[in-house]
């Protein structure tokens, strides 16, 4: 996940020091999930003001919403992992690679 991370156009020095908190569980806080929340609130606020649609803005502040909802706001953003095992019917999600034998995206399901 690392690489596929590291060599896209997306990559960036947040997800370079993010990726291995998210594989290694680590949820020692660097940026704190209330904050996050916060942050995503005031520029969600900004973009309706403006008349400006913002789905994907409007999923990270769900899902930051229940991470803090879940008592988890004052751990790293990457406890945000926490809620996306919600709400997989708490399912540990895999941080481990196909290729040794697990699938990432077991235990997404679409809503």
């Amino acid at each position: 996940l690392r690489d596929v991370l590291d060599a896209g156009p997306m990559a960036s020095a947040v997800s370079r020091m993010k990726a291995p908190k998210l594989l290694d569980r680590d949820f020692a806080v660097q940026a704190a999930a209330a904050d996050v929340l916060k942050n995503n609130r005031l520029i969600a606020d900004a973009a309706r003001k403006a008349g400006l649609a913002s789905p994907l803005l409007d999923v990270c502040h769900a899902l930051f919403g229940e991470t803090v909802a879940q008592g988890h706001g004052g751990e790293d953003m990457v406890a945000v992992l926490r809620a996306l095992e919600a709400r997989s019917d708490g399912a540990a999600l895999s941080t481990r690679p196909a290729s040794a034998g697990s699938d990432v995206s077991a235990g997404f399901r679409v809503p």
